[in-house]
């Protein structure tokens, strides 16, 4: 069991404890999504699945990137209706949801929620992230994407159209964070899977019990 440590209050796992990592499955049910064939860099912005009701800011993200020579995916989920977007470039494309793992593994940059479950996606797959704050823990989580050196963050409130090109453009020019998305993607590669979970699992299974 987990042993309290004495000198600051945390707790020290014992033998029947394991960090296993991210326990992420290969997503082939969600379908998959192939970048156009013309070598311009891609750009995902999706805002998850609860606080997505912001036609203001994809409006803001259409004025952003209508201009730039990328490919832009916007996942803008089903409460918000493509024509309150306005005209749109031909280089953006809106869908109510995308297999996102499978445009993460072809993206540039992730302009994202900081939820736990995208922002995990987004160091598997090392893609530099501007995190727009919406509520709960992605406050923290967008903190640590800075920490790391692997992103950006900027409240909702901030998240202009000027602000948000600047920021991907930025992160998609920076060498650092380039090292440092290759470097982390390593590292939560190598820290667990699902297997390694199950394994210990299986593992406990057959331990003798304690008296």
């Amino acid at each position: 069991m987990p042993t309290k440590s004495r000198r600051d209050g945390s707790y020290k796992p014992g033998d029947n404890f394991v960090f296993a990592g991210q326990c992420l499955d290969d997503r082939a049910h969600q379908g998959t999504w192939t970048a156009p064939d013309d070598g311009r860099p891609v750009l995902l912005v999706s805002l998850g699945t609860f606080y997505n009701k912001k036609p203001d800011f994809f409006r803001q993200c259409v004025a952003a990137f209508g201009s730039l020579d990328w490919t832009v995916v916007m996942s803008v989920g089903n409460h918000v209706d493509v024509t309150d977007l306005g005209s749109l470039p031909p280089n953006i494309k809106v869908h109510p949801s995308v297999p996102q793992m499978s445009v993460l593994s072809q993206a540039t940059v992730f302009v994202t929620h900081a939820g736990m479950g995208s922002t995990i996606e987004g160091l598997y797959w090392g893609v530099p992230m501007v995190a727009v704050l919406q509520a709960m823990d992605q406050y923290v989580n967008a903190a640590r994407i800075a920490d790391l050196g692997v992103g950006r963050h900027v409240p909702q409130e901030e998240a202009t159209a000027e602000v948000l090109r600047d920021l991907v453009v930025a992160l998609a020019n920076d060498e650092d964070v380039t090292r440092r998305c290759a470097e982390i993607r390593q590292e939560v590669r190598r820290s667990g899977s699902t297997a390694k979970a199950a394994d210990f699992v299986e593992s406990c299974l057959t331990r003798p019990k304690a008296d």
